[in-house]
């Protein structure tokens, strides 16, 4: 950004400076001087204005003005007038001993000084509209990189609150085999290491493949079959196109457990959950579907809903991602995001 300002800045003091030159020489040679003199003189008045423009920029770079035409930036517009066109006469009386003039001098010094003026208020509001744009950008930097402090810390947070709420179930799980099956206890214990040391590894991580998150996901339901041994059945339904897509990290895992929680705890027969992912067009279609009976008193804090409805903001920068439908004995939550290419993981 500050590469194209310096830029064009460039470009509109060549192209000013270019247009004086011309502008400064002709006007010299009409009125009389001759065309060595009148170089002469067209140069001399290009070469202050670069010193004032230069001076200008040092002013602008620690002044503050909401508009171009403020009493201050005239009254720093008729002070530069004032002098530059001041040493400018002066210069030229000293370098060219002849005085050719076909006009009176009043009126030649008149005209240098408007010329002088209609320039440097060019540089005035060209140094004026940089200034403002350089606070602006600054302003955005700095307002951007507040909300992404905000965001990483609201993800950190989530992120945080996720891995006890498994972990404890998990350490319950183990603690009841224990006395009943204690080789699956070991078992249990070995998965979920496994299951955390990849979490750690994923840790700083906002973006994940889908593939990733499926394994991550089987790691995690992996633990809770030995847990509810054959009453819980996985059905998977994953399109292969999608496997390479980008899904914020932990996406997946708390609607999971909200459909084992709500569709296996309490019952006695078999239960289905079904993980479906398919591309549709440019968006992504997360499926999970559960058996749910409305008259079951089991109870949540609805934590994983708020957790994926935050990412769904946080990532997507969308409020209308997540719908939940209840049809029959079946409890279906839909995710439908943008697709995303593969990335630098950031938030």
């Amino acid at each position: 950004m500050k590469l194209i300002h310096t830029q064009r800045l460039n470009y509109t003091m060549f192209f000013v400076l270019a247009m004086s030159f011309l502008f400064m020489a002709s006007f010299h040679w009409k009125v009389g001087y001759s065309f060595l003199s009148s170089t002469i003189a067209a140069t001399f008045f290009c070469l202050l204005l670069l010193l004032a423009d230069f001076v200008l920029r040092q002013i602008f770079r620690h002044f503050k003005s909401y508009h171009p035409l403020a009493v201050a930036n005239l009254g720093i517009l008729v002070v530069f007038i004032i002098v530059l066109s001041t040493v400018y006469l002066n210069g030229i009386t000293r370098m060219l001993t002849d005085n050719p003039l076909r006009i009176p001098w009043w009126l030649y010094a008149l005209l240098v000084r408007f010329s002088a003026g209609i320039v440097l208020l060019l540089f005035v509001y060209e140094n004026w509209l940089q200034k403002n744009k350089a606070d602006q950008q600054l302003r955005n930097d700095q307002i951007m990189a507040i909300e992404r402090k905000l965001k990483e810390a609201e993800f950190a947070a989530i992120h945080q609150q996720l891995q006890p709420h498994f972990l404890f179930n998990s350490l319950n799980s183990i603690s009841a085999l224990t006395q009943i099956q204690p080789d699956e206890a070991q078992r249990m214990v070995i998965l979920l290491a496994d299951f955390l040391r990849n979490s750690l590894k994923r840790r700083e991580d906002a973006w994940c493949t889908v593939s990733d998150e499926i394994e991550q996901l089987k790691r995690y339901l992996a633990i809770e079959q030995i847990r509810f041994g054959d009453r819980l059945e996985i059905e998977w339904r994953i399109d292969s196109s999608v496997l390479a897509d980008q899904i914020p990290c932990f996406l997946l895992q708390p609607l999971v457990e909200n459909a084992i929680k709500f569709g296996v705890y309490g019952k006695t027969g078999v239960s289905r959950i079904l993980v479906a992912i398919r591309a549709i067009d440019t968006r992504l279609l997360i499926e999970i579907e559960n058996p749910f009976d409305s008259n079951t008193t089991q109870q949540g804090t609805g934590f994983g809903m708020q957790a994926v409805q935050s990412k769904l903001r946080l990532f997507y920068g969308q409020t209308d991602g997540l719908k939940t439908q209840h049809v029959d004995d079946l409890y279906r939550v839909q995710l439908n995001v943008p697709r995303m290419p593969l990335q630098t993981n950031n938030v």
